[in-house]
Formats: structure tokens, C-alpha cells, sequence
């Protein structure tokens, strides 16, 4: 027997002491191929919307290209 789909729930998600907002199944999905998962790690180092983590990536690889060239 299929298990019932239930609506989703807005929830954290966690990848190296960092938690993520997932409201929607579109940014769960995202943040689980980015690599975070459901685990809650012991510590939280920060906390951060899906929009801010989103920016935070961009200035990320924005400053490794920059250190590339």
C-alpha cells in the first residue's frame, strides 16, 4: 500500500552546524541537493533563511572566482 502524502511542513534542514528554512517543497529540494539533510547537528554555529543562504552561496563562489583569476 502507497504511504499518504501529507502536506508539507515547513522545516530546518542542516549542513555543517548550519540551519536552513525550507518552506516550500521546491527549496527543501534545492537545500537536499545542495547537501542538507534532517539530522540536527549537537551545535548550531548559525541560522538563516533560505534567501539569505541562497546569497551567502553566490558571494561564496563569487569570491572564489574572483581568487581564480
Amino acid at each position: 500500500m502507497k504511504k499518504k502524502e501529507e502536506p508539507f511542513k515547513p522545516h530546518d534542514m542542516y549542513k555543517d552546524g548550519v540551519a536552513v528554512k525550507a518552506n516550500t517543497v521546491e527549496e527543501h529540494l534545492a537545500l537536499k541537493s545542495a547537501g542538507y539533510g534532517h539530522d540536527k547537528p549537537k551545535k548550531i554555529i548559525a541560522t538563516m533563511s533560505f534567501k539569505e543562504a541562497v546569497n551567502a552561496a553566490k558571494s561564496f563562489l563569487e569570491a572564489v572566482e574572483s581568487q581564480m583569476k
